[in-house]
């Protein structure tokens, strides 16, 4: 074999790898995204209507992240959009007598969704 031969046939072998590639990933190369999500699931016997996301070191819970929305028993709610981080999640009742902390603050990671299974909401 000369040297043209084994350039054409090393051409060949990375040319066939590159297209199992592209092939194994269906031709979709999809960035990675900066930001995380949450979804949580309603698996209380209340409606939640409000959902408050805030970084830990943060001495207030900012906006309800649900706006006019609310989620019924059975449903869930992704918000997306949230920088990578540890962050406080509290979610309340329409009526705010009743609400869930996620126990011991949720860390957040690029990319990622954190699935957050609401079971029960308690009186304040």
């Amino acid at each position: 074999m000369n040297r043209a031969e084994s350039h054409a046939i090393k051409f060949c072998l990375i040319a066939a790898a590159v297209a199992c590639l592209l092939n194994s990933c269906q031709g979709e190369v999809k960035p990675k995204s900066v930001y995380a999500s949450l979804k949580f699931v309603n698996l209380s016997s209340d409606s939640i209507a409000f959902c408050y996301i805030s970084r830990t070191n943060e001495m207030n819970w900012g906006d309800d992240c649900l706006g006019s929305k609310t989620v019924k028993p059975g449903e869930s709610k992704l918000l997306n959009g949230i920088a990578p981080g540890m962050y406080n999640i509290k979610v309340e009742t329409l009526d705010r007598a009743k609400y869930s902390e996620y126990p011991g603050g949720a860390e957040f990671h690029a990319g990622e969704t954190l699935i957050w299974n609401v079971t029960k909401l308690i009186k304040y």
